[in-house]
């Protein structure tokens, strides 16, 4: 069950730090 959550954990942290990239990336195009 731990390494379970450690597992989702984990991909949300991935996805989150990718949608910051993403965030930052769009404001240096867009500006």
């Amino acid at each position: 069950m731990y390494k379970k959550q450690e597992r989702y954990l984990m991909w949300f942290a991935f996805i989150v730090a990718g949608v910051m990239l993403l965030s930052i990336i769009g404001r240096m195009f867009g500006s």
